[in-house]
């Protein structure tokens, strides 16, 4: 098993952006965690984006995901590798809850060990760095939503 890098782009200008224009809004990726995932994106723009980042294993059940990671941690980084923000066990608060819904993700238990985080941030760079608690490993789904203002 190799490493893979993929990238995707939205490649409407940005000027032409519209209210009613189709756009990128959620990128994901599924893996092994190992020793960690990373995940980076770009967000452009002239000012904030509000984000909703999530660390997925055991939700996973209920897509009949084998092997699914048991209890999985993410923290957000800026490209000086500063930490913006962490969560380890989304807690089921009524506010990540609602996001979820406004921004299309399938929903998670009140009481799940995935992880998710909102953000606000400034144009730029940034990655998520998904591992398992205590070093646990198994299969994670790495997402990150745009949320509608």
């Amino acid at each position: 098993m190799g490493k893979v890098l993929a990238e995707v782009y939205d490649a409407t200008p940005t000027a032409t952006f519209s209210a009613s224009t189709p756009r990128l809004v959620n990128l994901s990726v599924r893996k092994n965690l190992g020793s960690g995932v990373t995940m980076g994106f770009v967000l452009e723009g002239p000012g904030p984006t509000t984000v909703l980042v999530r660390a997925i294993g055991p939700g996973l059940s209920a897509f009949h995901v084998p092997g699914a990671a048991s209890d999985p941690q993410l923290a957000l980084y800026d490209s000086k590798s500063a930490k913006l923000g962490e969560n380890n066990d989304w807690g089921g608060t009524p506010e990540l809850a609602s996001v979820f819904a406004g921004v299309g993700a399938f929903t998670l238990p009140s009481t799940s060990k995935d992880a998710a985080l909102v953000a606000t941030l400034l144009p730029g760079n940034y990655s998520v760095l998904v591992t398992g608690v205590n070093g646990t490993t198994g299969i994670a789904l790495i997402e990150v939503y745009e949320v509608p203002k």
